[in-house]
Protein backbone atom coordinates (compact mmCIF):
# COMPACT_ATOMS: atom_id res chain seq x y z
CA UNK A 1 0.00 0.00 0.00
CA UNK A 2 1.37 3.49 -1.11
CA UNK A 3 -0.34 7.05 -0.46
CA UNK A 4 1.02 10.66 -0.77
CA UNK A 5 -0.06 13.40 1.95
CA UNK A 6 0.74 17.19 2.19
CA UNK A 7 1.05 16.34 6.14
CA UNK A 8 3.42 18.75 7.58
CA UNK A 9 3.57 17.37 10.41
CA UNK A 10 5.49 14.64 9.05
CA UNK A 11 6.80 15.98 6.07
CA UNK A 12 10.61 15.44 5.11
CA UNK A 13 10.91 19.19 5.05
CA UNK A 14 8.72 22.30 5.96
CA UNK A 15 7.13 23.63 3.13
CA UNK A 16 7.41 20.87 1.33
CA UNK A 17 4.44 20.35 -1.61
CA UNK A 18 3.47 16.50 -1.15
CA UNK A 19 5.41 13.47 0.60
CA UNK A 20 5.28 9.10 -0.02
CA UNK A 21 3.95 7.46 2.77
CA UNK A 22 3.01 4.01 3.22
CA UNK A 23 0.48 2.01 4.88
CA UNK A 24 0.43 -1.67 5.72
CA UNK A 25 -3.29 -3.58 5.48
CA UNK A 26 -3.58 -5.81 8.40
CA UNK A 27 -6.18 -8.20 7.08
CA UNK A 28 -6.93 -10.25 10.13
CA UNK A 29 -8.37 -6.72 11.53
CA UNK A 30 -9.57 -5.19 8.31
CA UNK A 31 -7.28 -1.69 9.08
CA UNK A 32 -4.35 0.11 7.82
CA UNK A 33 -1.40 1.16 9.96
CA UNK A 34 -0.63 4.70 10.64
CA UNK A 35 1.12 6.20 7.55
CA UNK A 36 4.83 6.44 7.73
CA UNK A 37 6.59 8.95 5.37
CA UNK A 38 9.55 7.17 3.31
CA UNK A 39 11.85 9.70 4.17
CA UNK A 40 14.45 11.83 2.34
CA UNK A 41 15.77 9.98 -0.50
CA UNK A 42 12.53 8.78 -1.84
CA UNK A 43 11.23 11.92 -1.00
CA UNK A 44 12.74 14.67 -2.29
CA UNK A 45 12.77 18.57 -0.02
CA UNK A 46 12.12 21.65 -1.24
CA UNK A 47 14.73 24.36 -2.70
CA UNK A 48 14.75 27.35 -2.04
CA UNK A 49 17.03 28.42 -4.81
CA UNK A 50 14.43 27.19 -7.66
CA UNK A 51 10.56 27.58 -6.45
CA UNK A 52 9.61 25.27 -9.13
CA UNK A 53 11.30 22.73 -7.22
CA UNK A 54 9.54 22.70 -3.82
CA UNK A 55 9.14 18.42 -2.66
CA UNK A 56 6.41 17.71 -5.29
CA UNK A 57 6.88 13.56 -4.77
CA UNK A 58 3.39 12.07 -6.10
CA UNK A 59 1.64 9.57 -7.79
CA UNK A 60 3.38 6.25 -6.19
CA UNK A 61 2.98 2.82 -7.75
CA UNK A 62 5.04 -0.30 -6.22
CA UNK A 63 5.14 -3.12 -8.48
CA UNK A 64 3.43 -6.52 -7.11
CA UNK A 65 6.82 -7.91 -6.26
CA UNK A 66 7.25 -5.20 -4.30
CA UNK A 67 10.64 -4.53 -5.78
CA UNK A 68 10.39 -1.50 -7.86
CA UNK A 69 8.80 1.88 -6.64
CA UNK A 70 7.56 4.21 -9.65
CA UNK A 71 6.75 8.33 -8.65
CA UNK A 72 6.78 11.84 -10.58
CA UNK A 73 8.66 14.60 -8.83
CA UNK A 74 9.78 18.29 -9.50
CA UNK A 75 12.88 17.45 -8.07
CA UNK A 76 14.88 18.03 -11.08
CA UNK A 77 12.65 20.59 -12.40
CA UNK A 78 14.50 23.02 -15.29
CA UNK A 79 12.96 26.16 -16.02
CA UNK A 80 14.57 26.07 -19.04
CA UNK A 81 12.45 22.87 -19.66
CA UNK A 82 9.68 24.53 -18.48
CA UNK A 83 8.09 26.59 -20.83
CA UNK A 84 6.11 29.74 -19.66
CA UNK A 85 5.95 27.73 -15.99
CA UNK A 86 6.75 30.05 -13.01
CA UNK A 87 4.83 28.48 -10.23
CA UNK A 88 5.04 24.91 -8.98
CA UNK A 89 1.50 24.03 -10.21
CA UNK A 90 1.71 20.98 -10.29
CA UNK A 91 -1.60 20.05 -11.27
CA UNK A 92 -1.63 21.71 -14.69
CA UNK A 93 1.65 23.87 -15.53
CA UNK A 94 3.71 21.53 -13.22
CA UNK A 95 2.85 18.29 -15.65
CA UNK A 96 5.82 20.18 -17.58
CA UNK A 97 7.92 20.99 -14.37
CA UNK A 98 8.00 16.97 -13.53
CA UNK A 99 9.37 13.45 -14.59
CA UNK A 100 8.83 10.12 -14.01
CA UNK A 101 10.96 8.26 -11.58
CA UNK A 102 11.66 4.87 -10.72
CA UNK A 103 13.94 3.43 -7.30
CA UNK A 104 14.32 0.18 -7.10
CA UNK A 105 14.60 -2.00 -3.87
CA UNK A 106 18.28 -3.81 -2.61
CA UNK A 107 18.97 -6.66 -1.66
CA UNK A 108 19.31 -4.63 2.05
CA UNK A 109 15.65 -3.66 1.55
CA UNK A 110 16.08 -0.26 0.95
CA UNK A 111 14.85 1.91 -1.52
CA UNK A 112 17.70 3.16 -3.99
CA UNK A 113 17.94 6.31 -5.26
CA UNK A 114 15.52 7.10 -7.50
CA UNK A 115 16.37 7.70 -11.23
CA UNK A 116 14.52 10.00 -13.48
CA UNK A 117 12.89 7.51 -16.54
CA UNK A 118 14.84 8.06 -19.56
CA UNK A 119 13.50 9.01 -23.05
CA UNK A 120 11.32 7.88 -24.90
CA UNK A 121 9.52 7.52 -21.19
CA UNK A 122 10.04 11.77 -19.78
CA UNK A 123 9.65 14.05 -22.62
CA UNK A 124 8.66 17.18 -21.07
CA UNK A 125 5.11 16.79 -22.23
CA UNK A 126 3.36 16.00 -19.10
CA UNK A 127 3.84 12.04 -18.39
CA UNK A 128 2.22 10.98 -15.28
CA UNK A 129 0.94 8.38 -13.45
CA UNK A 130 3.35 5.81 -13.86
CA UNK A 131 2.87 1.98 -13.72
CA UNK A 132 3.60 -1.29 -14.69
CA UNK A 133 2.12 -4.21 -16.23
CA UNK A 134 2.13 -7.55 -14.22
CA UNK A 135 4.16 -8.75 -16.14
CA UNK A 136 6.90 -6.43 -15.41
CA UNK A 137 7.42 -6.14 -19.35
CA UNK A 138 5.43 -3.46 -20.21
CA UNK A 139 5.55 0.49 -18.86
CA UNK A 140 2.21 2.40 -19.21
CA UNK A 141 2.01 6.34 -18.45
CA UNK A 142 -0.30 8.84 -19.45
CA UNK A 143 1.16 11.73 -21.74
CA UNK A 144 0.44 15.00 -23.47
CA UNK A 145 2.71 14.07 -25.87
CA UNK A 146 1.68 14.92 -29.40
CA UNK A 147 0.30 11.94 -31.54
CA UNK A 148 -2.64 10.90 -29.02
CA UNK A 149 -6.41 11.38 -29.34
CA UNK A 150 -7.13 13.97 -26.75
CA UNK A 151 -5.59 16.29 -23.82
CA UNK A 152 -3.92 13.46 -22.18
CA UNK A 153 -3.81 9.44 -23.20
CA UNK A 154 -2.43 6.37 -21.83
CA UNK A 155 0.85 4.70 -23.29
CA UNK A 156 2.28 1.98 -22.94
CA UNK A 157 6.38 0.67 -23.99
CA UNK A 158 8.04 -1.87 -24.08
CA UNK A 159 10.61 -2.67 -21.04
CA UNK A 160 14.29 -3.68 -22.27
CA UNK A 161 15.87 -2.72 -18.83
CA UNK A 162 14.22 -1.19 -15.58
CA UNK A 163 15.11 1.90 -15.25
CA UNK A 164 17.23 2.26 -18.01
CA UNK A 165 16.00 1.13 -22.00
CA UNK A 166 12.58 1.13 -22.82
CA UNK A 167 10.99 0.79 -26.55
CA UNK A 168 9.11 3.25 -28.06
CA UNK A 169 5.72 4.02 -26.46
CA UNK A 170 2.34 3.13 -28.19
CA UNK A 171 -1.02 4.61 -27.86
CA UNK A 172 -3.43 2.58 -26.12
CA UNK A 173 -5.63 3.11 -28.71
CA UNK A 174 -9.71 4.67 -28.88
CA UNK A 175 -11.17 2.39 -26.75
CA UNK A 176 -9.25 3.61 -23.92
CA UNK A 177 -8.34 6.96 -25.14
CA UNK A 178 -10.68 10.08 -26.40
CA UNK A 179 -10.74 13.84 -26.42
CA UNK A 180 -10.69 14.16 -22.93
CA UNK A 181 -7.70 13.04 -20.48
CA UNK A 182 -6.96 9.40 -19.14
CA UNK A 183 -4.79 8.50 -16.35
CA UNK A 184 -4.49 6.34 -13.24
CA UNK A 185 -4.04 3.12 -15.33
CA UNK A 186 -4.36 -0.12 -13.23
CA UNK A 187 -4.44 -3.73 -14.68
CA UNK A 188 -6.40 -5.67 -12.17
CA UNK A 189 -5.00 -9.07 -11.10
CA UNK A 190 -6.90 -11.65 -13.36
CA UNK A 191 -5.18 -9.58 -15.94
CA UNK A 192 -7.79 -9.56 -18.25
CA UNK A 193 -9.07 -6.21 -17.17
CA UNK A 194 -7.70 -2.53 -16.83
CA UNK A 195 -9.45 0.27 -15.14
CA UNK A 196 -8.74 4.58 -15.70
CA UNK A 197 -9.93 7.40 -15.00
CA UNK A 198 -11.38 9.15 -18.26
Amino acid sequence: MELCSANQDTAVAPGDELDIYTSHYDSATGTFSEPINMGLGVNSAPNKSNPLRNGLDIEPYITPDGQRLYFRSNRLADPAACAGCTTPDWHWNGFASTLLFLSIKGSDGKWGAPAPLPAPINTHTGEHCVMELRDGKTLCFSSMRPGGFGLGDIWCAPIVEHGKEYGTPINAGPNINTEGMEFHFKQHPTDLHVSFTS
